[in-house]
């Protein structure tokens, strides 16, 4: 098992999670997975697309996902929508956000760390933005 579905499996399961981007660390219940860019075991299986269209999609997941009860609409690293703006499908469908953005959050620092999200100077100097997703933004300091 891969620490990306060992992440999804404990979460879905319940379990709190924490990930930093920035100092590229990720903690599920009190298990350390990732400590500071260090790790043990494989980090992120096969993608069943390209790395950073996969991105795109969980982003768009987590951005239609369904918020909880406590949820703010808002992740710390990015922005879902609010759920007084969804419609009842989209309510009744959408992944629990808790679930989206832990899937969004770990794939981009295991894709990272495994060396499939690579920072592009072309990209500018401090973002990536989607062109798909304009509030979709990968910051320079996460890679």
């Amino acid at each position: 098992m891969t620490i990306y579905d060992k992440l999804v499996e404990e979460v879905t399961a319940g379990k709190t999670y924490k990930i930093d981007l920035v100092n590229k660390s990720m903690r599920v219940g009190k298990e350390v997975l990732i400590d500071e860019g260090n790790f043990e075991g494989d980090l992120i299986g096969d993608l069943p697309c390209n790395p950073w269209e996969m991105a795109e999609r969980l982003y768009d997941n987590f951005y239609n996902s369904r918020p909880g009860v406590w949820s703010k609409h808002d992740g710390k690293y990015f922005k879902a929508k609010p759920g007084d703006e969804m419609d009842f499908i989209e309510l009744a469908k959408g992944e629990p956000r808790h679930i989206a953005k832990a899937k969004l959050e770990g794939y981009i620092l295991c894709a990272v760390l495994a060396g499939l999200l690579k920072w592009n100077p072309r990209f500018g100097t401090w973002f990536w933005q989607s062109p798909k997703h304009e509030d979709f933004v990968l910051l320079k300091a996460w890679f």
